[in-house]
């Protein structure tokens, strides 16, 4: 999905594509950049996608052995784009990763052209932060396969998978690739996070998109984002889980250009 490129110290590697106005891709907890391959690659033509391998490191968020918040990770992340020159852009972020999008959007209007938001909230709510902890539990008890074998049930569909048993060891492979408990403090910092009372003055342009059999975020979330956040449009796919760029690559790929339009 393009260039692993390398910022200075305390930045994380990322993965740019195309060219046109930059949209900055945000994926899941535990997941990588990867998440987003098969959408950048179709929206080459279209932006500039940057894929910021996530979660910062501890530097930015608070310590290497305390909670990453979401508050401070987004500043930190707001510094590296403009390490980028990055000064205004789309922003996409998936889960966790829509939690960033989100705040960006809340503290940094004046950057942000347009937010989706997929399979998120404005908080972490006890559903959510069960799912998430027992991540973690699988690494600890089954290692990585064990992990993946978790993760793949809960953010993929079934019909997905069924679909795609071809793809089944690279998917493995995409998702062992990263060091999954790297991630445990973000999730302990976003377990804190909070944005219900924030998000009615959200001005930028927002689209919500939500897969309506996910299990990571109930669906519920997205109606309240859309009800909410001033002018938000919203989509939902039936038949669909939680990991949308994979699963809804070329639905996804429309959308964003889409909006894109409707904005300019």
């Amino acid at each position: 999905m393009g260039n692993l490129s390398e910022t200075p110290a305390r930045s994380p590697p990322y993965r740019e594509r195309g060219r046109g106005p930059d949209l900055v891709l945000l994926h899941e907890l535990t997941d990588s950049a990867r998440e987003w391959a098969a959408v950048s690659e179709l929206l080459e033509g279209r932006f500039h996608s940057i894929c910021p391998e996530l979660p910062l490191s501890p530097a930015a968020g608070g310590g290497e052995n305390g909670p990453l918040d979401v508050p401070r990770q987004t500043a930190a992340l707001g510094e590296w784009l403009d390490s980028l020159g990055v000064p205004e852009f789309f922003v996409a972020g998936i889960g966790w990763g829509g939690f960033l999008a989100l705040e960006m959007a809340l503290t940094r209007p004046d950057r942000v052209r347009g937010l989706v938001l997929i399979g998120t909230a404005a908080h972490l709510d006890r559903y959510t932060r069960s799912v998430m902890a027992a991540w973690f539990d699988a690494v600890e008890k089954g290692g990585s396969s064990g992990y993946v074998d978790r993760y793949m049930r809960d953010v993929l569909h079934p019909d997905y998978l069924m679909d795609h048993l071809e793809d089944l060891p690279r998917l493995r492979a995409d998702f062992a690739g990263k060091g999954v408990m790297r991630a445990k403090p973000s999730f302990e910092g976003a377990c804190s996070y909070d944005a219900r009372r924030r998000i009615a003055s959200i001005r930028s342009r927002t689209l919500v998109i939500h897969g309506m059999e996910d299990r990571v975020f109930d669906t519920t979330h997205a109606r309240i984002l859309r009800q909410t956040i001033p002018g938000a449009a919203m989509r939902l796919f039936p038949n669909a889980g939680h990991d949308l760029p994979r699963e809804k690559a070329e639905d996804l790929q429309k959308l964003l250009g889409e909006f894109h339009e409707s904005i300019t």
